[in-house]
């Protein structure tokens, strides 16, 4: 009988995947936030990046959809050091964060207990994290990223799971009963939904989406790929089709999270007297969306080519 070969899992630097922390490696995790999600049992959504506190800018800001709660995001693409737990205390302070992600590829004692100790001495509102970012691959495969805990509340899943109940008798009912209302109006436009966002495909191949959300502050529809797609290609696939866009919305505002042409309006979840003003307008909106990817699609087919 003979044996089998097996190959050897090796780790490389991440800067072989991201050479640039900001440039490449912020970006890459705001579109591929979901990773993050999974290995933490959170519902993460990136709602902005490099934001301003004091001197300093806080890499990602999120917010876990199931409770609301905003979730800061510090990551290094280098071992820890002071000036970025440093960094992570100020930002707490600055954007009333409920939870902390420090993320590098290695922790130094010192800041592990640091982490574990802010666990251990703030109240259980509040969660740290060190998560450990990996670069793996097998032989020459391409290169794939591993996120792992290496410090959490010692009590975190109990506290996840009276959190979570306790968030689901409100955001999650009330988006449920917002999407329910817009179904009412305008029937099978899409799946019966409870996060904040509803996606719809654009094109015949799926390749271009309609994310349409409803938010704490405001509501509306850009444009993206599908999940786990790079922000940069669609925005090049989205490029070839600049004039008719721009004629529908306008020009895109620049982005690097991968969202494109955006409309939205000052209304929103909450507001729940102005739902059916606030539904009629993103319908209305979404018309204008499909109306403009039937322009691209016809033209596509009379060149006889689909880019």
């Amino acid at each position: 009988m003979t044996s089998k070969e097996f190959a050897r899992l090796s780790d490389t630097n991440p800067r072989d995947a991201w050479p640039d922390e900001a440039r490449d490696f912020t970006p890459w995790l705001v579109d591929n936030i979901d990773r993050l999600s999974e290995t933490l049992d959170l519902d993460l959504e990136a709602t902005d990046s490099e934001v301003a506190v004091d001197s300093f800018s806080a890499d990602i800001v999120a917010s876990d959809s199931r409770t609301g709660d905003r979730v800061l995001i510090e990551n290094q693409l280098e071992s820890t050091d002071h000036r970025h737990l440093g960094q992570v205390l100020t930002y707490l302070a600055g954007l009333e964060a409920k939870a902390v992600v420090w993320i590098a590829p290695r922790f130094r004692e010192e800041h592990r207990s640091a982490i574990r100790w802010l666990n251990a001495n703030t109240t259980e509102d509040f969660a740290f994290f060190a998560v450990r970012l990996r670069v793996v691959r097998i032989g020459d495969s391409p290169l794939a990223p591993v996120f792992e805990i290496v410090e959490k509340p010692n009590t975190w899943e109990r506290r996840l799971g009276s959190r979570v109940t306790a968030a689901e008798s409100e955001l999650t009912q009330l988006r449920q009963r917002f999407w329910a209302r817009y179904l009412q109006k305008y029937p099978r436009t899409f799946e019966s939904a409870r996060t904040s966002s509803v996606w719809l495909p654009m094109r015949s191949d799926g390749s271009v989406v309609l994310s349409m959300y409803v938010a704490s502050k405001t509501s509306g529809m850009f444009l993206r790929g599908p999940r786990g797609t790079d922000g940069e290609a669609i925005g090049t696939l989205l490029a070839l089709h600049k004039d008719t866009l721009e004629a529908a919305f306008g020009p895109s505002q620049p982005s690097r999270d991968g969202y494109y042409y955006l409309t939205d309006i000052d209304v929103s979840l909450r507001t729940q007297e102005r739902w059916d003003e606030l539904i009629d307008w993103m319908d209305g909106q979404r018309q204008k969306y499909v109306e403009a990817f039937q322009v691209i699609e016809a033209k596509g087919r009379a060149q006889g080519r689909t880019n």
